[in-house]
């Protein structure tokens, strides 16, 4: 009853106008045919699955109907927010969701019983079985809850999509300045942290840069994050300790609504409608 209730709440009012109205109307020969058949079976297996995680989540979080700034919504919780991204370009889907933990053990993920910033990262598995959690991080824990912390989600020069951190700190007058990108292999379920760096000033006031732990100078530097470089569109936004969401929060629920009915088509093809 809960299920049902939950993801009705998102999915009866958001279906109509969701579908996307595209059809193909090319010429095909009888392999083109099938091979277009097996991609649309497994993209339909993989969304089966990832609807199955997100809407999990929803059910054993929650989720947030009005959100308008980071520092008013200090106390929600749940999923906050939800997109569909091919992060490794191979045409098969995962999804990206950024949430509210709560320190209750309610989760079988425990990093979710937590009163953290939570992103998460789910892979589908088109050999049927379940999807894979490929990365998740308590953006909380990271670094202290007093630094600077922003997030966004860069569409790289090669089609792939990156998860980008970057945190700013300021200590005894020093500052440091810490960059993660994290990108997915279409050979491999995880996400991995390809390239890490830090750059600032010292306690004299030079300048330094440090690339995967290793000191270096600024032109390398700047190089190896150009690699990773792209249209960049943020989750989080830190400023002077002032964080705001880089989504629109004015409807938190829509949005993860939105995703889940992009998704529940796929479903309903192979398990059938909800009893």
């Amino acid at each position: 009853m809960k299920k049902s209730y939950l993801l009705l709440l998102f999915l009866v009012v958001l279906m109509y106008g969701c579908s996307d109205g595209v059809k193909e109307t090319s010429t095909v020969t009888a392999n083109d045919a099938e091979k277009i058949v097996t991609n649309d079976q497994e993209r339909q297996v993989v969304n089966r699955q990832l609807y199955e995680k997100l809407s999990e989540a929803v059910e054993t979080l929650g989720y947030t109907y009005d959100m308008h700034t980071f520092a008013e919504n200090e106390h929600d919780r749940g999923v906050l927010y939800a997109e569909i991204v091919d992060f490794d370009n191979d045409g098969v889907n995962e999804v990206y969701t950024f949430m509210k933990g709560i320190d209750y053990p309610l989760s079988a993920y425990t990093h979710r019983n937590k009163d953290n910033y939570i992103q998460e990262i789910w892979t589908g598995n088109a050999n049927g079985e379940n999807a894979l959690l490929s990365f998740s991080s308590e953006i909380d824990k990271l670094v202290c809850s007093a630094c600077d912390m922003n997030v966004s989600l860069v569409k790289g020069k090669d089609g792939r999509t990156f998860l980008k951190m970057f945190s700013h700190q300021m200590s005894q007058g020093i500052a440091n300045n810490n960059i993660w990108v994290y990108a997915k292999d279409p050979k491999k379920s995880e996400m991995e942290l390809v390239v890490s760096g830090n750059f600032g000033h010292n306690n004299e006031g030079d300048l330094f840069y440090t690339l995967n732990d290793e000191e270096t100078d600024r032109m390398t530097f700047e190089e190896e994050f150009a690699r990773y470089g792209g249209e960049e569109r943020p989750i989080l936004i830190s400023n002077s300790a002032e964080k705001n969401y880089g989504f629109d929060a004015s409807s938190p629920a829509t949005i993860v609504g939105k995703t889940l009915a992009t998704l529940s088509p796929s479903v309903n093809n192979i398990v059938g409608k909800e009893e």
